[in-house]
Formats: C-alpha cells, structure tokens, sequence
C-alpha cells in the first residue's frame, strides 16, 4: 500500500509506503512498517534532462499530510 498527498503549492510530492505489513480497511495490523519519501517537482520540470530522485526521510508513517 502506498499513500500519497501533493504539497499545498505542488512543489514536491509526499508519500509512503507499507512495508512488510497487512492492511485493513480502517486499521493497520501491528508490525506495521511505514517508510516515508519526498520527490521534489521543480517548476521547469518539462525541462529537466536528469531523472528527480526521491529521499526517504527519517519519520515513520502511513497516510501522509502536509502541515499547512
């Protein structure tokens, strides 16, 4: 499973991913394992001639949210 949410001004793209887990509809099994990354969008993105990398962050977490 993975959840994603996009930056308030869509600059970068939030998202993580279950890892070695099980999902319910509304309740996460234990052992749950959240690995969570950050893709930035640049604005000339049609531009671009190298591939974005994303950077896995050091929080844990499932259902990502930007603080606005």
């Amino acid at each position: 499973g993975i959840q994603m949410s996009l930056a308030p001004d869509g600059l970068a793209l939030m998202f993580d991913q279950l890892v070695g887990s099980e999902r319910t509809d509304r309740v996460l099994k234990s052992g749950n394992d959240g690995v969570l990354w950050l893709l930035p969008i640049p604005p000339n993105i049609r531009e671009l001639t190298t591939p974005i990398q994303a950077t896995q962050l050091p929080l844990p977490g499932w259902h990502p949210r930007w603080l606005q």
